[in-house]
């Protein structure tokens, strides 16, 4: 069975030939189902057009991309309100979510010219896809299976501004979800953008990791080409795992940059020292925020060349700063790391002969803040307090 599609419409019906134009647009829908009402008073309000309008309901089996084209030849007699496609509980194999399975939120107002080929450029290389146009809120809710390539190619191509992405994950994050299927008042307008900014001290919370896996989180600049270069970054990510929201106001305000910025969560696993490689070249559109590698549980077996704590300093908007960071993972066994780029600070542990960690730690110019080695990972050292020497015993007694 096919999916449905349903769709809402304010149709002009005080012009002429607008039954012939509803007639074209229906055609060919299987299981077709109508309903034509008085439009309320709130929405006239907003059209302010002299012209009747009558509020439609549509249900039906098309092809959406179908269906789109026809709309908008029929724009002059047509107002698009509401499209829902998919949503199945129980989707066939063709339309199953897979290990590429992508949710997303982009901008689209479907007043303006040419509309519709976005929307069916987005539509088209997505597997299993369902969708929400809610021209409203003047927003696209889509999902479906798509290889992460393709789909940043397409990104480009089309021109969508992503407001959130989430890739390759089974988690649900409400803010990506579709609005309710209910027809209400608009809600009212966004308080002036200097309210806003001010409604934002707090900073976003870090989503947990995944300690088996590289975990990363980066600031992209969304500009001209971002969608390519992180196609590069990301190929070759086994269990690739991407999240893409807005950057907070507070992080931007940090950054001071006039560029447009997305707050990007990556997760797969991948050869690390790669992985910095492409971070680097990519310097001009990303920004490292935060690294993770390791951490199993249960670890790799330890031995007692084992350094099981070294914290060090490193700035990730330096030049060179990767050939720093690879110069000493290299020599280390079962490496565990995590770059923290707002403290500017790199905690890692592994095993490493004590002679080649000096001579590391020399070539790199590496001067370490803490460091525990040949330690037994499950022993915690002791509290670093400074106290007085314990009292001189007493003299031997006299005869």
């Amino acid at each position: 069975m096919a999916p449905l599609l349903t769709c809402v419409l304010l149709v002009k019906t005080g012009l002429q030939g607008w039954e012939k134009v509803l007639t074209k647009i229906f055609q060919g829908i299987e299981g077709l189902t109508m309903n034509m009402e008085e439009v309320p008073y709130w929405m006239l309000q907003n059209l302010q057009c002299e012209v009747g309008f009558s509020l439609t309901y549509v249900g039906g089996e098309v092809d959406p991309l179908i269906f789109i084209k026809k709309l908008y030849k029929a724009r002059d007699f047509t107002m698009l309100y509401r499209m829902d496609y998919g949503y199945e509980e129980n989707p066939d194999e063709t339309r199953k979510p897979n290990n590429q399975f992508m949710r997303c939120i982009f901008t689209l107002d479907t007043l303006e010219e040419g509309w519709d080929k976005r929307m069916i450029g987005a539509l088209k290389p997505v597997q299993g896809v369902s969708f929400t146009i809610d021209q409203i809120a003047q927003m696209v809710y889509l999902c479906g299976n798509i290889e992460f390539g393709i789909l940043m190619k397409t990104v480009g191509k089309t021109g969508i501004h992503l407001l959130a992405m989430e890739y390759g994950v089974e988690c649900k994050d409400p803010n990506l979800k579709p609005p309710a299927k209910t027809l209400e008042a608009p809600p009212p307008p966004p308080p002036p953008a200097s309210e806003s900014k001010a409604a934002q001290p707090t900073k976003d919370t870090v989503p947990p990791t995944r300690p088996e896996d590289v975990t990363c989180i980066l600031l992209v600049k969304t500009g001209q080409g971002w969608e390519k270069v992180l196609t590069k970054i990301f190929q070759g990510i086994e269990g690739l795992t991407i999240s893409i929201k807005q950057a907070p106001y507070w992080m931007l305000r940090n950054l001071q940059c006039e560029d447009d910025f997305s707050f990007t969560y990556l997760r797969g696993e991948v050869d690390p020292l790669i992985f910095i490689k492409r971070l680097y070249k990519a310097r001009d559109f990303t920004m490292l925020f935060r690294l993770v590698y390791g951490y199993e549980e249960p670890p790799e077996e330890t031995n007692n060349q084992f350094m099981r704590y070294c914290e060090f300093m490193l700035d990730t908007l330096e030049e060179g700063w990767d050939k720093r960071m690879i110069g000493v993972l290299k020599p280390l066994q079962g490496v565990s790391f995590i770059i923290d780029a707002e403290t500017q600070t790199v905690s890692l542990k592994g095993n490493i002969e004590f002679g080649v960690l000096m001579k590391t730690l020399g070539k790199t110019g590496i001067r370490p803040l803490n460091m525990d080695y040949g330690v037994d990972p499950n022993l915690k050292p002791p509290a670093k307090t400074l106290e007085a020497p314990p009292p001189p015993p007493p003299p031997p007694a006299s005869e």
